[in-house]
């Protein structure tokens, strides 16, 4: 799915794999799609861009104020209950940082 979207904007995907040391992907896109504005988000010690478009907000939050509801985590924001999705766990990476606060990006719906 992802390769037939890139490759209708123009662009290429290459994967390259090795045993025993993992998967390289690599996006191949148009200039045309890199003046995209984006905000870069840094987990796990690896930088991801975001589309700027997607994002509504960006807010500091305590991590002790994270509660876990169940199987996921989630903020209190403005009196509604917003879930939390870690880069790390949409990426199976391990974590690095444990640090005091977190910076939320909160989504358009």
């Amino acid at each position: 799915m992802v390769q037939s979207k890139i490759t209708a904007l123009g662009g290429a995907v290459h994967i390259e794999t090795r045993m025993g040391t993992g998967t390289k992907v690599t996006l191949r896109l148009p200039l045309t799609l890199a003046f995209i504005r984006a905000l870069l988000v840094k987990d796990s010690n690896q930088t991801f861009a975001v589309t700027a478009s997607q994002v509504a907000e960006v807010i500091r939050v305590k991590r002790k104020e994270i509660q876990s509801l169940g199987t996921i985590e989630a903020i209190l924001l403005r009196g509604q209950v917003l879930p939390i999705l870690h880069v790390h766990n949409l990426f199976n990476l391990d974590i690095v940082d444990e640090a005091e606060y977190v910076q939320v990006l909160v989504a358009w719906k």
